[in-house]
């Protein structure tokens, strides 16, 4: 906080809680499950109190889906 009572803005801290925050929200074990099951994205989200962007980023930042589409073609 500044003198004036407003806040300090710091690129780095918020650059790194744009990405703790989905993280901890669906962790990558959750994401590679949420793969595996071929669960939709929809019910994905609706079952994690997520939005359907966020989820999808997680699939795709967790590689979860090319991992489970590596694993069903075996």
């Amino acid at each position: 906080m500044h003198n004036e009572g407003s806040r300090h803005y710091d690129p780095v801290i918020e650059e790194e809680a744009n990405w703790l925050g989905p993280a901890l929200l669906v962790s990558e074990e959750a994401a590679k499950h949420i793969a595996r099951m071929s669960l939709p994205v929809a019910k994905a989200s609706e079952v994690y109190g997520v939005s359907e962007d966020l989820m999808r980023m997680r699939l795709n930042v967790t590689g979860a889906l090319i991992r489970a589409a590596r694993r069903a073609t075996g």
